[in-house]
């Protein structure tokens, strides 16, 4: 580790604390001496919100994040390794978990992190296991008291399917005859699964399916298509997927990306992916919108009446105003987009809709004009 690196901005512990949050994590800002700048054990119960994060994170002195360990974080569990020597016996010993599990580097070893449904905490004189509420877990990009700061071994997790949920003794974090007690089995996901093996070059049809639909065409595509992969794959890619499957995909993605995208270095693009699976926890399928509009547009039977029943549905939902792409009227509709931009047309000229804000040309071609209903137009 590079000694004396520049301690992360409180902009970039927020940015993580984020990611971490959004995976179900109870996240709050360190010091540079691993202290907490809050009252972090109201969080044993309760998640901090967006708002209350971005409050925490203004406080003078913030040098990292950390998380409240167990079923605070949706079980949780960290392995310490502060003997590299340790480490690397485990490492031989369980090879595919030590391969796919999230392993941090630490100022003196080795943090692995799993999920487990028991709560517990252990000390060793190797290290210790930490999996209780009562306990945190500084966490990347932290900056340690030694000068050091925390970093993820080959990149940062995806997201929380990548940290497998698995029995604390088949995975070696305990000796067979220690037998924790189960507790909270509710609060924690429903079985542990095993480590599966997996071939990075074999990805499921449905998946594939989603690289070849969101793949960008010209230069400037690539972060708005990025945002619409990772849409795409909350449909196929659940939180007990096989560790390894999301970050096999985003290279696949990448890999035939690369052509078209101006960013050439797969680790930018894997920044930008995780920053946008981290934020987009609805899958394409169950977007509200499209679901409203769909289940309104499935009673009409000609594409103008398909097109304004989802148009009332919309201003239902969104209280008046809302946008409304050709490419989307068409969809719903069930005609070519040309076909859904002209009947648009024709909605306003007839008066059912009005133009708030037209759309400004972009880098991507996708525009979205805001529409009203006449009838919402004093609300």
């Amino acid at each position: 580790m590079i000694l004396n690196e520049a301690a992360p901005t409180a902009e970039v512990a927020l940015g993580e604390a984020l990611i971490l949050r959004g995976w179900g994590w109870c996240p709050f800002p360190v010091d540079s001496n691993k202290r907490p700048l809050v009252r972090w054990k109201r969080m044993q119960r309760r998640r901090p919100t967006d708002r209350e994060l971005a409050s925490m994170f203004r406080i003078r002195g913030v040098a990292g994040v950390a998380v409240v360990t167990g079923s605070a974080s949706g079980g949780l569990v960290n392995r310490d390794f502060d003997i590299e020597s340790s480490y690397d016996r485990w490492a031989a010993e369980h090879p595919r978990l030590a391969r796919v599990a999230p392993t941090v580097r630490t100022a003196r070893g080795f943090r692995v992190c799993i999920r487990s449904r028991v709560s517990i905490y252990r000390q060793f004189d190797d290290g210790e296991v930490i999996g209780d509420n009562k306990h945190f877990a500084v966490m990347p990009p932290s900056r340690h008291p030694s000068g050091v700061n925390y970093t993820w071994v080959n990149g940062p997790p995806l997201g929380l399917s990548e940290f497998p949920l698995l029995d604390l003794v088949a995975a070696g974090f305990l000796p067979s005859y220690d037998q924790p007690s189960k507790r909270s089995k509710a609060s924690l996901a429903p079985t542990p699964v095993s480590i599966p093996d997996f071939e990075p070059a074999t990805l499921p049809d449905a998946i594939r399916e989603a690289i070849l639909r969101t793949l960008p065409h010209r230069a400037g595509e690539r972060n708005h298509k990025l945002f619409m992969f990772a849409r795409s794959l909350r449909d196929h890619i659940p939180e007990d997927a096989p560790p390894g499957l999301l970050f096999d995909s985003v290279r696949t993605w990448w890999q035939m990306a690369l052509p078209v995208i101006e960013t050439k270095e797969f680790g930018v693009t894997l920044a930008d992916f995780r920053r946008s699976w981290s934020t987009c926890a609805v899958p394409m399928c169950q977007s509200r919108p499209k679901r409203v509009m769909a289940c309104a547009a499935s009673a009409a039977m000609t594409p103008r009446e398909k097109l304004e029943a989802a148009c009332r549905a919309l201003a239902a939902e969104t209280g008046g105003a809302f946008h409304m792409s050709v490419r989307t009227a068409g969809n719903v509709a069930g005609i070519p987009s040309r076909t859904a931009a002209r009947l648009l047309t024709s909605l306003v000229t007839a008066g059912f809709l009005e133009i708030v804000q037209r759309a400004s040309p972009s880098a991507t071609k996708r525009m979205a004009t805001e529409y009203r209903l006449k009838s919402f137009a004093s609300v």
